[in-house]
């Protein structure tokens, strides 16, 4: 296994086991809301128990801030982000969709300049924003993987609904506007102060 390939596993690992340890939660939460009062009675439901494994699952994985912080750290010292997106830059590069292509390298850039920038500020400010960087670095992995199995299943003459799964996470997951750093720090420190 390469490098690249490794430190990308590594990276989607951390992230896609606290992304999946709270859409576990929140999924069975609105299964719990959908049945209504019916939905928190444990001999009407299994998800009463199902929201309690959840929870442990979360907690199991280890305390979100800790996985984030310990991210940030592996950033700084290895600059495992710079080979995760060279790697998912090149699944990019080699689709046939010219858009896919371009838009794909666009947002790698971006969100490579957004994680340099942060690894250059003070470790917990840093780690209130890379959370949001994460789950957007996990996305643009999902967006390239699934943009490759839609290329080859349109090659293949296969039925695929890949190509919108993919305009959903561009849309929805991956795009977003940039946030003021500091003014969000300001709002936190003076919320803080009147705890």
């Amino acid at each position: 296994m390469s490098w690249a390939v490794a430190a990308t596993l590594l990276i989607e690992a951390v992230d896609s086991c606290a992304a999946a340890a709270v859409s576990a939660t929140d999924v069975v939460r609105r299964g719990i809301e959908l049945l209504g009062g019916n939905g928190a009675m444990e001999n009407f439901s299994m998800l009463p128990r199902l929201l309690r494994d959840s929870v442990i699952f979360e907690a199991w994985e280890g305390a979100h801030n800790t996985l984030i912080v310990q991210s940030v750290r592996d950033i700084r010292r290895y600059r495992l982000h710079e080979v995760f997106f060279a790697h998912v830059a090149e699944m990019f590069s080699n689709l046939r969709d010219g858009s896919w292509r371009e838009h794909g390298n666009v947002e790698c850039d971006a969100l490579r300049g957004e994680v340099d920038a942060l690894s250059t500020e003070e470790e917990q400010g840093s780690s209130v924003f890379l959370r949001r960087l994460a789950d957007r670095m996990m996305y643009l992995f999902y967006a390239a993987c699934m943009a490759r199995e839609a290329e080859w299943e349109e090659a293949n003459k296969r039925a695929t609904s890949k190509r919108a799964v993919v305009e959903f996470l561009w849309r929805h997951r991956i795009s977003r506007a940039k946030e003021n750093r500091s003014e969000y720090l300001a709002q936190i420190a003076e919320v803080s102060s009147e705890l």
